[in-house]
C-alpha cells in the first residue's frame, strides 16, 4: 500500500484519547484534497484503511504486528467530513464495523462530492462495546517439593497503554481463602513514557514496582496463587476504595524459583482446577470455542510463561 499519511490518537473531541484523526487540504491545487484519490471519471476516491494498535507501525498495515495479531478489540465509527473553499460541509459519510478477533484490518472507500478541497476524518473507538477490566486469574501449581519454600514473581508485562501492568498477587490455601498478597515487593517498574501523545511527561514509576510473594507449598507440593489488578485487595474484581472495576487490561509474566536458589523441577498447572471448557478448546474460557481462541493461542505460539490475564484483556 502507499500510504500517504497515517494517525494514532489524533481524533479532536471525541473517543477516549485513543481514536485517530486525519485533517487535508488542497495543497497541490488540483481542486480536491490531496488525501484524494482523483479517478478518471472527474471523481476522487477517499481510500482508507482502519486497523488496530500497533499495527501499521511495522510497515504494513495488515491486522499484525510483527507477525502477531493487534489484539484490538470492539466497535468504531468512522466519520468523513468533506468540506469546499468557503468552509462549507458539502457532506457527511459514517461508517461503523467492529474489531471482533483482534486481527482485523478493514479497507474502506468513500467517493468524495465535487469541490471537496479539505477533508476531515475522525474514528470514534467508544461507541459500542467498552471493555471492563474486572479479570483475576487464580492459578496453581503442583509437583513441587512439599513444605519447601518458593518465590513467585511477577516480572513483566505490558498494559493496554503500553505501560508496566500493575499486580496484585496473592497466596491461597487449599480452602481457596487468602493467606497474604503483594502489590509492589517485585521488581521496579522501568520509567516508561506514554507513546503517541505529544508533550506527555515520562510516568513515574520510582515509588511502584511489580509484585512477588514468597510462599511454602503444602504437604502435597502444591502452591495456589492469584493475579488481580491494582487496589484489588481482596481479590473480587473491584477496586476496595471505589468499588469499581480495577481496570488494569493487559498481560504479565510470571516467574517460579526456590527461595534457597536449588535447580527448580518444572512445575505443572494443577489439572483438576483446568474447567471442561478450556479442556475442549475454550482459551479464554468465555463459554464458546470461536476465532478468539484461535487468536490466543495463535500470538502466544512457543511461549510458556506468559499468562495472558482473562484471555488476553485484562489481569
Amino acid at each position: 500500500d502507499n500510504v500517504l499519511a497515517q494517525n494514532d490518537n489524533g481524533a479532536m473531541g471525541i473517543g477516549n484519547g485513543k481514536g485517530s484523526g486525519l485533517w487535508a487540504e488542497d495543497i497541490d491545487g488540483d481542486g480536491w484534497a490531496d488525501l484524494l484519490t482523483v479517478n478518471g471519471d472527474g471523481t476522487a476516491s477517499l481510500r482508507l484503511i482502519v486497523t488496530g494498535f500497533p499495527d501499521g507501525f511495522d510497515g504494513d498495515c495488515n491486522g499484525f504486528f510483527q507477525n502477531a495479531p493487534h489484539g484490538q478489540i470492539g466497535e468504531f465509527t468512522v466519520t468523513v467530513e468533506y468540506v469546499d473553499d468557503s468552509g462549507a460541509t458539502l457532506r457527511v459519510d459514517t461508517y461503523v464495523d467492529e474489531f471482533k478477533t483482534g486481527a482485523e484490518a478493514f479497507r474502506l472507500n468513500f467517493t468524495a462530492p465535487s469541490g471537496a478541497t479539505n477533508v476531515h476524518i475522525e474514528i470514534d473507538n467508544t461507541t459500542g462495546r467498552e471493555q471492563v477490566c474486572v479479570d483475576r486469574d487464580f492459578i496453581c501449581f503442583t509437583g513441587l517439593e512439599p513444605l519447601a519454600a518458593y518465590c513467585i514473581t511477577v516480572v513483566s508485562g505490558i498494559d493496554e497503554d503500553c505501560q508496566p501492568t500493575d499486580t496484585v498477587l496473592g497466596w491461597f490455601d487449599k480452602n481457596c481463602d487468602l493467606i497474604r498478597f503483594d502489590d509492589d515487593g517485585g521488581p521496579d517498574f522501568p520509567n516508561f513514557k506514554r507513546v503517541g501523545v505529544e508533550g506527555d511527561p515520562p510516568v513515574d514509576y520510582s515509588q511502584s514496582g511489580y509484585s512477588e510473594l514468597c510462599v511454602v507449598a503444602d504437604v502435597n507440593g502444591v502452591i495456589t496463587f492469584g493475579v488481580t489488578g491494582k487496589g484489588d485487595f481482596d481479590f473480587d474484581g473491584f477496586n476496595d476504595q471505589t468499588g469499581r472495576p480495577h481496570g488494569v487490561c493487559g498481560t504479565y509474566l510470571l516467574k517460579l524459583r526456590r527461595a534457597d536458589g536449588d535447580p527448580l523441577t518444572p512445575p505443572v498447572a494443577c489439572p483438576e482446577q483446568l474447567p471442561e471448557a478450556a479442556l475442549m478448546g475454550d482459551i479464554n474460557m468465555d463459554g464458546v470455542v470461536d476465532t478468539i481462541d484461535l487468536v490466543t493461542l495463535i500470538s502466544n505460539w512457543g511461549m510458556t510463561t506468559i499468562v495472558p490475564a482473562g484471555g488476553g484483556t485484562g489481569s
